[in-house]
């Protein structure tokens, strides 16, 4: 599709001035009268400028003033580029032509105005210039996309140079991207809201969570009791050098959009995009589209590495542990028991709940007191080893008849993945 348009115009015995456009109007202004003016236009895609025009001819006169005295057109061959045509000279009466007037001294050239910017700055071009640029759109573009650590970048589609390198020497967490006329800074964020660096290849990596990963938030009203809380991985990004006011869209090709970020009046932007969920593990091409001031369009596709966001899952262990008669103290073979639950919870607790019992006797007085004990010991020895979240502890007094009553119940809840 046409995405602006490239407009030569010159007056006659001067030299050629080009300008760029969006709009599919355009005038130019301070023509001087009786000065031939020559215009041809080409068509702006995101492969290039196509060739101009043939030209077309024009001159202004004063009101009221016969045109028959505007001189004949001359050859444009002063200004280059297109084609004259003959002008508008006319026969006079009487059996002789008219004399054509002299063509009086070049003026220096029009200054033009577009009708989409008055002040003479590139207004942005239309969204659709800055759509991804896959391998089946520009062929510079490598259809397996671009290698770890490696770059493509296209002015108006054609490859350019620019330095992309690492922000530190060791430790690096950010890649820049330095042109002639324009400087970029890209990094990534994981869902732990820490920053997920470099590869080895120095390969920006981004995180994407998996679209069947289940949520982290535990099923209970409290949310103190939530341990694990992910956040959206993020793309980060700031420039400099860019259009003003203009967008700076960003894909995952070959068509996933991430987001657009904007460029302030001194062509500078900076901000952070979500990065979409379901994007493929493994290597990826990030591409980032946007406009020089001159309206060009700028495309930036990187390597990177995606990573796959965290899956958190919430389990439950349970057991129980026994005690002696009228005895609050936990035993061995119970801290055993204990111990194996916090290694497999791995000290990731969410939720545990201690409930404590006692063994039906003629003698009830302590019953409450001593199966609220028990549980206190029980929960009391867990965190001592590390089990971390909210702890619900009662005792529930007679449990029934039998060694078997005499016991804690523990539930812990806990998450993996965090």
């Amino acid at each position: 599709p046409i995405i602006g348009y490239k407009v030569r115009y010159f007056a006659a015995g001067a030299s050629y001035a080009d300008t760029n456009s969006t709009s599919t109007s355009y005038s130019l202004t301070g023509l001087t009268n009786n000065v031939w003016t020559y215009v041809a236009i080409a068509a702006i895609t995101a492969n290039g400028t196509g060739p101009l025009s043939q030209s077309s001819d024009m001159s202004t006169w004063p009101r009221g003033k016969p045109l028959a005295s505007l001189g004949a057109c001359p050859s444009n061959s002063g200004g280059g580029g297109g084609s004259g045509g003959s002008g508008g000279s006319s026969s006079g009466g009487g059996g002789g032509g008219s004399t054509p007037e002299p063509t009086p001294t070049p003026t220096p050239t029009p200054t033009p105005t577009s009708s989409a910017s008055a002040s003479g700055t590139p207004s942005p071009a239309p969204s659709a210039a800055l759509d991804p640029i896959p391998n089946q759109v520009n062929s510079n573009i490598p259809a397996s996309g671009v290698a770890q650590g490696s770059s493509v970048y296209l002015i108006d589609g054609a490859p350019a140079e620019v330095t992309v390198a690492p922000n530190a020497p060791r430790a690096a967490t950010a890649l820049e991207v330095t042109g002639p006329d324009f400087l970029m800074k890209l990094s990534g964020v994981g869902d732990d809201s820490d920053p997920l660096g470099l590869t080895p290849k120095n390969a920006l990596i981004l995180q994407s969570r998996q679209t069947a990963a289940r949520s982290a938030v535990l099923g209970v009203r409290s949310a103190m009791l939530v341990k694990c809380v992910l956040r959206e991985p993020l793309a980060i990004s700031s420039g400099n050098g860019f259009m003003a006011n203009s967008p700076v869209k960003m894909y995952i090709l070959p068509a996933t959009y991430i987001g657009t970020l904007t460029a302030d009046d001194a062509g500078d932007y900076q901000g952070s995009l979500p990065i979409p969920a379901g994007v493929l593990a493994g290597s990826q091409t990030l591409q980032a589209n946007g406009f020089a001031p001159s309206g060009a369009v700028r495309s930036l596709s990187l390597g990177i590495m995606v990573k796959r966001g965290r899956t958190v899952l919430t389990k439950s262990e349970r057991a129980n542990v026994f005690f002696d008669p009228m005895s609050p103290v936990i035993s061995p073979e119970g801290k055993a028991k204990l111990d194996v639950l916090v290694k497999r919870a791995t000290r990731n607790g969410v939720r545990t709940v201690a409930i404590g019992f006692v063994q039906e006797t003629p003698t009830t007085s302590n019953d409450e007191s001593l199966s609220t004990q028990r549980a206190r010991n029980v929960a009391a020895y867990l965190r001592s080893r590390g089990l971390a979240g909210a702890y619900v502890v009662r005792g529930d007094g007679i449990a029934g008849p039998g060694a078997t009553a005499r016991r804690v119940n523990v539930t812990v809840s806990y998450q993996t993945g965090c």
